[in-house]
């Protein structure tokens, strides 16, 4: 008997695939192609915590990426003018935009 072994592995990663490209056009549609994945989550972090002063150091636990990767995702927003970060306080301020 000849089995063909499955690989869900493959095929999550697949499945994974289809529904980011579904959710970008989805996106563009809207106007937000210039939003990544990561800058969605680490945006809505910021809105779920805005009662209270996050540090970068705070979204590299949350999302377990290392720091100079952090430190680039956030110049990159900030010149996008998502949020404002104050250096001498250490702090990030999330300017809420309406997409």
């Amino acid at each position: 008997m000849c089995c063909k072994k499955r690989k869900i592995g493959h095929e999550l990663r697949t499945l994974d695939n289809m529904m980011s490209r579904n959710l970008m056009a989805a996106a563009r549609e809207r106007g937000v192609d210039e939003l990544t994945a990561m800058h969605g989550w680490i945006l809505g972090y910021l809105c779920r915590n805005e009662d209270k002063d996050i540090f970068q150091k705070d979204i590299e636990a949350e999302f377990k990426i290392c720091r100079s990767t952090v430190t680039n995702i956030l110049k990159l927003m900030e010149s996008e003018s998502y949020f404002w970060i104050f250096p001498q306080l250490r702090w990030i301020y999330l300017i809420l935009m309406i997409i």
